[in-house]
């Protein structure tokens, strides 16, 4: 069975996910934050409020909404969706609402997005008993172009939540492309 196949079949025991579950395996999809819940899409209205996913070999990809009308919802600080392959397993929280470019709201905002993070994974983990099969992990701050990238602030942030998060490594990114 792939890798994908057997996670899902231990995410149907979580509440709530078989009415949040969404698959696709369009070339290009979307997932923009409305209203408080990431939606998965296959257009666009403002590319710089989405994250972008590229599908190169159109394979299946997951997607669960957490926060908002997701499967945690508002019971807890959370990210705002989870997006999985038979390679992948990606926790992603949208921070592209964000206007300042002072330091400190960036600063803010990251550190912010790494609590909610770390919370989502803390839920999944006792979910999951640690067990994603054998998908690799990665946590993704979805952050507007204008964030400076790989700054010494970033990398602090990036060594400290490896360092707490069993080595799950944490990106900025706006895209993740899929090649196999």
């Amino acid at each position: 069975m792939k890798p994908a196949k057997a996670l899902l079949q231990e995410l149907l025991k979580i509440e709530k996910v078989d009415e949040c579950l969404e698959i696709s395996s369009e070339k290009q999809l979307y997932i923009k934050d409305v209203c408080g819940t990431a939606i998965l899409a296959s257009t666009y209205v403002d590319m710089i409020y989405c994250f972008s996913i590229v599908n190169i070999k159109q394979d299946d990809i997951h997607f669960i909404p957490v926060d908002g009308d997701g499967i945690i919802g508002k019971t807890m600080e959370c990210c705002e969706a989870v997006i999985f392959n038979d390679v992948y397993f990606s926790f992603l929280e949208l921070k592209l609402n964000a206007t300042s470019n002072k330091r400190r709201a960036i600063y803010k905002n990251r550190t912010k997005a790494v609590e909610q993070l770390e919370n989502t994974i803390q839920y999944f983990n006792d979910k999951l008993n640690n067990n994603y099969k054998g998908l690799s992990l990665e946590a993704v701050i979805v952050t507007p172009e204008f964030y400076p990238r790989a700054d010494t602030s970033w990398r602090d942030i990036a060594v400290e939540f490896a360092d707490n998060n069993n080595g799950i490594p944490i990106i900025e990114a706006t895209q993740k492309v899929y090649e196999s």
